[in-house]
């Protein structure tokens, strides 16, 4: 007990020796130190220039510590980057499109790295109702980088193919044509000409910030493992059996969309190592649990039926005569005065002799 609470102690100071870091890191943000640090970066194919804009969005990545996530899946990506021969920078795009959110979601794009629908469909990744492979980070992370790869062959510039990654290659091809040469990096951002030119500023920021030697990226302390699965596996009654919360299996699993969990090629459940040693126990009756909410019917949903109004009303035109007045008038015919204004587009109750009104009856 008393080693688990010293690793505990260690912990918290080196948490709050990276958050010191991080401060004194954000009191020395000036437009020198960034551009002078910026400039001796070598990187020929994907160069990081400097612009004013950054200081603010490195104040805001400053701020923050390195998601535990991104520990998880650094090796990953930097062993994928060297593979394709890409440049090792883009390790942290991800940090700049969804801060390794592994759930993120916006719009029609998923996944750490915010892939599109079709982009996912048309490399082979499984996105309909039950399932979405963009959030499995192995599998997207190649489908990224090869669509990376492609966009870098067809513009023969990487920061041509991240703004199309992030915009639409039919987005960069109508910026591209509004401008008689190739605009600079920051040219994009400033004259506004891709819906999302944010991307430069977050993906230069990420880099500078979580690039230094202080920023240790640490895999996340819990302990998951992942099981196999062949049957459908009820959200509920994992939770109740494994005692576990339902939002904790979801935010685990985000691949699978539906209640039951439904079982897909390539992919697994991923559970604390406890309840993973103890799904084998429940399996089999998860599956018969999944299975009977497959077999009942889905009740239609009641639609409401469309009420029709059927009026019974007449409509007369009457002409005014000397000496009527609208209340007269209303009287005579059974109906109010702001009825009659209101037919008749009436703003104030002044009538004149021989004017046409429309009376309901």
């Amino acid at each position: 007990m008393r080693n688990i609470f010293k690793i505990k102690i260690l912990h918290i100071i080196f948490a709050a020796f990276l958050v010191f870091l991080n401060e004194a890191c954000a009191e020395n943000i000036d437009a020198k130190t960034v551009s002078h640090r910026l400039a001796t970066i070598e990187s020929e194919e994907l160069p990081l220039p400097y612009n004013d804009v950054l200081l603010s969005r490195i104040k805001t990545f400053s701020a923050k510590s390195l998601p535990t996530a991104f520990g998880d899946y650094d090796s990953l990506f930097v062993a994928e980057l060297k593979e394709r021969n890409m440049p090792l920078e883009l390790e942290y795009l991800p940090l700049a499109l969804s801060n390794m959110q592994l759930d993120w979601q916006r719009g029609d794009r998923c996944g750490v790295w915010a892939l599109p629908t079709l982009v996912a469909l048309h490399h082979g990744l499984t996105v309909d109702e039950k399932h979405d492979e963009r959030f499995a980070v192995e599998d997207a992370t190649a489908v990224a980088l090869d669509y990376l790869s492609d966009l870098y062959r067809q513009n023969g510039d990487w920061w041509l193919a991240l703004l199309a990654y992030v915009n639409s290659p039919m987005a960069l091809n109508k910026a591209l044509s509004q401008t008689v040469t190739t605009p600079a990096v920051w040219d994009f951002y400033e004259m506004g000409l891709v819906p999302d030119a944010e991307v430069i500023g977050d993906f230069i920021a990420c880099y500078y910030v979580y690039s230094s030697a202080h920023r240790t990226s640490l895999p996340s302390q819990s302990k998951n493992a992942y099981v196999s699965f062949t049957g459908p596996v009820p959200v509920k009654e994992l939770a109740k059996k494994a005692n576990m919360t339902e939002s904790l299996i979801k935010a685990l699993n985000p691949v699978f969309r539906s209640d039951p969990m439904e079982p897909l090629d390539g992919q697994e459940l991923l559970l604390p190592l406890k309840q993973a040693k103890y799904f084998p126990v429940i399996e089999n009756e998860l599956y018969e649990e999944g299975v009977a909410m497959l077999s009942k019917p889905v009740k239609p949903k009641k639609e409401k039926p469309i009420q029709t109004v059927t009026s019974t009303s007449t409509q007369k035109k009457y002409t005014v005569k000397r000496g009527d007045t609208l209340s007269g008038i209303a009287k005579k015919n059974h109906v109010k005065v702001s009825d009659i204004k209101r037919w008749n587009k009436l703003k104030s109750d002044k009538i004149r002799e021989g004017q046409k009104l429309i009376i309901k009856i």
